[in-house]
């Protein structure tokens, strides 16, 4: 599915800034270019977790189906 956003009008600069990962410091800064556009997301994106368990023979396993409510959760003896 398409992601949404808000085109908005506005004033900006993009720059790439190149800074030293372990000092911090800043070793570059570039003005790339002039904006006049923005665009604004505000709902999340869809994305889908799965969890998984490492089994003994290095294959992996959903345990989705051990979090999910399923019939045999609702059935009247398993609820009491």
């Amino acid at each position: 599915r398409p992601l949404r956003a808000d085109r908005h009008k506005s004033t900006g600069i993009l720059i790439r800034l190149r800074r030293n990962k372990r000092t911090k410091t800043v070793t570059s800064i570039h003005v790339i270019g002039i904006l006049d556009t923005s665009y604004s997301f505000e709902s999340l994106a869809d994305f889908q977790y799965l969890p998984m368990i490492k089994k003994d023979d290095h294959q992996y396993e959903s345990f989705l189906n051990r979090l999910a409510l399923n019939r045999q959760c609702l059935d009247k003896e398993n609820l009491e």
